[in-house]
């Protein structure tokens, strides 16, 4: 099991720093009818990162792992946040992984499938066992 840790804290508005385990990030969201800028990503944006930047690790551990040299790999996602007719919040992602040196056909194959079975992020996205328990202290 992997346990994180992480604390988080309003700067102002709805900026927000936030330490992963030891590593700082921001995120941020505009104002509505507001003239404030965003200083970071959203929290969808937040999510969208980690799932590309699981993507291109598993493949570049693929890759890394099998001693496969001059092959780039990079990816685009593109994503829409939408409700259902019900109300609950849907995620619709098209990720594109671009691979460009060369492979044979059989390592095609194995990296699709390696990536496709090692993505934790994408795993726990579509899995329906998740569980999130939120505790409230009020000082």
């Amino acid at each position: 099991m992997t346990k994180m840790h992480v604390q988080a804290q309003v700067l102002e508005n709805l900026h927000l720093k936030l330490t992963v385990d030891g590593h700082d990030y921001e995120l941020d969201h505009d104002l509505p009818d507001s003239s404030y800028q965003p200083q970071a990503t959203t929290p969808g944006g937040a999510l969208l990162v980690g799932l590309a930047g699981c993507k291109l690790m598993v493949a570049q551990t693929y890759l890394r792992g099998r001693k496969i040299e001059g092959v780039d790999v990079s990816l685009e996602l593109e994503a829409d946040f939408e409700r259902d007719d019900q109300g609950q919040r849907k995620l619709q992602a098209d990720v594109k992984l671009n691979i460009e040196g060369d492979l044979t056909d059989k390592q095609r194959e194995n990296l699709q499938r390696y990536v496709e079975s090692q993505c934790a992020v994408e795993q726990i996205l579509l899995s329906d066992s998740n569980q999130i328990q939120t505790h409230y202290k009020f000082n």
